[in-house]
């Protein structure tokens, strides 16, 4: 099979199998509107019907009990859509763009329920992963500076790896030990190296922790960058 076949054929395993897997209820989701209801609560005895729509999050059930909590007590309304924080106002004084900005991204977050964040996420994880190729490649072609490889030849390299990757990681969604996958991922990756770049077991091993390390912090940054992309995109 051609790399990209079989690249695109494990991804699609994964985020297709992982859809059809069954979906936990987001418990800190549901503590927290939990939380919030109960805190809003004056009188007991008193009930007040509090509808909550799909896809409502904490902070706006929040708001909607102690508006339907102000008005069984005959106080004024709070606001609608108060947020937890105080944005900067554009027109305010002594409030810079930056510090504007990142209001504005937390305000977002924080009125994002945990199962928007997994959907946004699933939605824009096949491009970040994809984008991750040749990221990879480039970390394998400059630690196989002067071996005579050409970039082509490790991103294809690339592409297996993250095929097995892909197939590693619905494993452990189905329920597969992590104990088991994350050395067997591992060991993997240090026998690929070794066949395909002809090294012995020792060299294998320091070059594998290695790129490891440096990959594992890029990912954590386009994490990161991923988040806030999503927060910045949040209605």
């Amino acid at each position: 099979m051609l790399p990209l076949r079989v690249y695109l054929s494990a991804s699609f395993l994964f985020f297709v199998g992982s859809h059809l897997l069954p979906q936990s209820v987001d418990e800190d989701d549901r503590k927290a509107t939990a939380e919030a209801i109960q805190a809003q609560i004056m009188e007991p005895g008193k009930p007040v019907k509090l509808r909550v729509k799909p896809g409502d999050t904490p902070a706006e059930t929040a708001a909607e009990a102690a508006r339907l909590a102000a008005s069984a007590a005959g106080r004024p309304l709070p606001e609608k859509n108060r947020s937890s924080i105080e944005i900067c106002d554009d027109k305010a004084a002594g409030c810079a763009g930056p510090q504007r900005t990142v209001d504005r991204l937390v305000h977002n977050a924080q009125n994002m329920t945990g199962e928007q964040w997994k959907t946004r996420l699933r939605g824009l994880a096949p491009y970040g992963m994809l984008a991750m190729q040749p990221v990879f490649a480039a970390l394998l072609l400059a630690m196989f500076a002067g071996s005579g490889r050409r970039y082509a030849e490790h991103f294809v390299f690339s592409l297996h790896t993250h095929s097995f990757w892909f197939l590693a990681l619905l494993a452990l969604e189905i329920g597969g030990p992590v104990s088991l996958l994350l050395p067997g991922v591992f060991l993997h990756g240090l026998a690929a190296m070794r066949r395909v770049y002809r090294l012995g077991w020792g060299s294998a091993l320091w070059r594998g922790v290695l790129m490891s390390i440096i990959y594992l912090l890029l990912l954590t940054l386009g994490l990161a960058a991923l988040a806030v992309g999503i927060a910045a995109t949040a209605h």
